[in-house]
């Protein structure tokens, strides 16, 4: 991948990969990451099957080791979010991601890896979010925390210097 970049008509492709591994219509795949929603009644979780094939782990490879690339574990969560917070962006609200800590780094093996988003929500309106992986996989636990909030664009954009109004923005502090 040259520009590192999705482009629309690949982004289609990966919906249609996942759709085809998992034997499910395209539709029912929530997001290029997010496979389908698998909340309970304990809580809200988002979760995808990685075969590790797919070309963002063939592609981030460090010592012989597939890695789920950082910014895809926040792309889940941002996602993730996003889909359990449809009628804030409805209103006009920017999703915010703050206090991320990557923990360790996710692997995907040969034997494919089981990752989870799970949300939590806060006392003040924010949601605590973890990048979770089941012991089925190369490593299981928490890899990433971190919390989304949502913000009236103008609020968000006056917080993030350089950011246009209106567009999402990462806190990485």
């Amino acid at each position: 991948v040259k520009s590192r970049r999705l482009a629309q008509a690949d982004a289609l492709e990966l919906v249609r990969q996942f759709a085809r591994e998992r034997g499910a219509p395209a539709a029912e795949v929530l997001h290029p990451l997010l496979q389908r929603n698998t909340s309970t009644l304990a809580g809200q979780r988002y979760s995808s099957r990685f075969s590790g094939q797919e070309f963002f782990l063939a592609d981030h490879v460090v010592q012989g080791r597939r890695l789920l690339a950082g910014a895809a574990q926040l792309e889940m969560a941002r996602a993730a979010a996003a889909l359990a917070g449809a009628e804030e962006a409805l209103q006009g609200q920017v999703l915010v991601l703050c206090d991320v800590a990557f923990l360790r780094p996710l692997v995907v093996g040969d034997e494919g890896q089981d990752v989870h988003v799970l949300l939590e929500p806060l006392d003040d309106g924010s949601l605590h979010f973890e990048v979770t992986a089941d012991a089925g996989g190369a490593e299981a636990g928490c890899f990433t925390t971190g919390r989304a909030l949502w913000r009236a664009a103008a609020q968000a954009a006056g917080t993030a210097p350089g950011v246009p109004a209106g567009l999402p923005w990462l806190d990485a502090e």
